[in-house]
C-alpha cells in the first residue's frame, strides 16, 4: 500500500514549456520522491500525479499530461511492473513515440511483454551506480529535450567556510604592505558560504543582465560591473533562487582567501604566474588555476572582486564579525587582477577610492551566502 502520509515534494509542473512526465507505482513514493525532488531542484520541469487536483478524473488528467509531455520517465521497480496504471502509461508513451527514459531503482525482472517493448529503450540502473553518477546521467538524459530550465545555468556553486579566528591585514615585514593594512585579530562566529568561483558571464546573462565584459565567454568571469550592478544581480538571483545571496564582507573575503594561512598569499610568501593570472593581458576561464585550502578558485588574480563594505580604516584590537562602516563614499575590491602585479594580489591588499557606480574591465565579483 502507498504511504498516505508521504507528502509530494513540490507542485507538479503546469505550464506550457517542455516537461517530463513521471510514471511510478504509488507504493514507491518513498523511492521516487527524492529522485524527482533532485531533478526539480536542478531545474527540470516535472509532472507527476501528486499534482492532480482532488475531484478530477485521474485517467483523463494523466493521459492529457502524458500527451503534452516531451519526455516520458518511468521508475522501474517490482511494484511498478505489477501496476496496471504504470503499464498503461508505458503503452501510451510508446504508442505516441515519446522520448522514453527508464530508470531502474531496484533490480527487477521485466515481464516478457514489457521486456519485448522496452528492450531497446534508453535505460539506467541506479543499483549499479553511485547516487551522484545516477542523478547526473538522469539529468543529462532529460536535458536533450529542453525540459531543464535556465535555472541550472544560474546556480552558483558554493563552499561552506567554517567559523574561526584569524589575523586580518599584514605584518610590517610583508613586502608591499600599506599602512591601511594594519594587522588585527578578527573572529567570525558563524560559518558561511563562499562562491567557489567568481560569477561567470553565463550566470550573469541567465538573469537577463546586460553583459559589458570586454572579452566574451560563457565561463569567463563577468567584468565591467559596478558594485551597484552586483546588487541588481543579487536581487534577481534571490528572487529566482532560495534567497540569502550577497557580497562578502572584507573580513569574510580575506578569511576565505587565506584559508588558514598567515603568509602573503594562500600559496605562501610568493606567487608566480603559474599560481594565478597576474601580469597578463586578459581574463581566463574561472578555475584555470589550482584552488586554495578551502577549495576556492582565483582568489588571487584574474579579476578584482567587489566586497560589501564601505571603505574605512581597519579597527584596532580584537573585533568580532566586522561589517565595515555603515556609511561612506567608496567601496572596496580585493584579490588583484590579470593586469596587475603580484603585490596587489596579496591576501590583505585593498583596492579602494572607488565609487559604487564605477565599472572597469578588471572588476567582477564572487558571492557569499549566510549559512541556512
Amino acid at each position: 500500500m502507498p504511504d498516505v502520509n508521504l507528502q509530494p515534494p513540490f507542485e507538479a509542473y503546469a505550464g506550457e514549456e517542455p516537461f517530463v512526465f513521471v510514471s511510478y507505482a504509488h507504493k514507491d513514493g518513498h523511492l521516487v520522491y527524492p529522485e524527482i525532488k533532485a531533478l526539480h531542484e536542478s531545474g527540470a520541469r516535472i509532472w507527476f500525479d501528486g499534482g492532480i487536483d482532488p475531484g478530477n478524473e485521474w485517467a483523463e488528467d494523466i493521459s492529457l499530461a502524458l500527451l503534452k509531455a516531451h519526455i516520458f520517465l518511468v521508475f522501474i521497480t517490482p511494484a511498478a511492473v505489477e501496476s496496471n496504471n504504470v503499464r498503461d502509461e508505458i503503452g501510451l508513451a510508446l504508442s505516441e513515440k515519446k522520448t522514453f527514459v527508464a530508470a531502474h531503482l531496484q533490480e527487477t525482472q521485466l515481464p516478457a511483454s514489457l521486456k519485448l517493448r522496452m528492450g531497446r529503450l534508453q535505460a539506467m540502473f541506479k543499483y549499479n551506480m553511485t547516487e551522484e553518477n545516477f542523478r547526473k546521467k538522469l539529468l543529462s538524459c532529460l536535458s536533450v529535450e529542453g525540459v531543464v530550465e535556465a535555472k541550472k545555468k544560474t546556480e552558483i556553486e558554493m563552499v561552506l567556510i567554517p567559523a574561526g579566528k584569524f589575523l586580518m591585514g599584514s605584518p610590517e615585514s610583508e613586502e608591499g604592505r600599506l599602512d591601511e593594512e594594519k594587522q588585527h585579530e578578527v573572529t567570525l562566529t558563524k560559518p558561511y558560504y563562499m562562491g567557489k568561483y567568481t560569477v561567470t558571464q553565463e550566470q550573469w546573462e541567465s538573469l537577463g543582465m546586460r553583459n559589458r565584459s570586454d572579452e566574451e565567454g560563457a565561463k569567463l568571469p563577468v567584468t565591467n560591473v559596478s558594485w551597484e550592478d552586483c546588487q541588481e544581480f543579487i536581487k534577481k538571483l534571490n528572487e529566482k533562487m532560495d534567497g540569502g545571496y550577497r557580497l562578502p564582507t572584507e573580513a569574510e573575503w580575506e578569511y576565505a582567501c587565506r584559508a588558514g594561512t598567515t603568509t602573503a598569499y594562500s600559496f605562501g610568501d610568493s606567487l608566480t604566474e603559474s599560481d594565478a593570472n597576474i601580469n597578463g593581458s586578459s581574463t581566463k576561464v574561472v578555475g584555470s588555476y589550482g584552488p586554495n585550502a578551502f577549495d576556492l578558485y582565483d582568489m588571487h588574480g584574474n579579476i578584482w572582486e567587489w566586497c560589501d563594505d564601505w571603505f574605512g580604516g581597519y579597527p584596532v584590537g580584537e573585533v568580532t564579525d566586522p561589517k565595515g562602516l555603515t556609511t561612506g563614499e567608496f567601496r572596496v575590491l580585493r584579490g588583484g587582477s590579470f593586469n596587475y602585479g603580484v603585490s596587489r594580489a596579496r591576501s590583505s591588499y585593498r583596492l579602494n577610492d572607488l565609487l559604487p557606480s564605477y565599472r572597469d574591465a578588471t572588476f567582477g565579483f564572487r558571492l557569499a551566502r549566510t549559512k541556512l
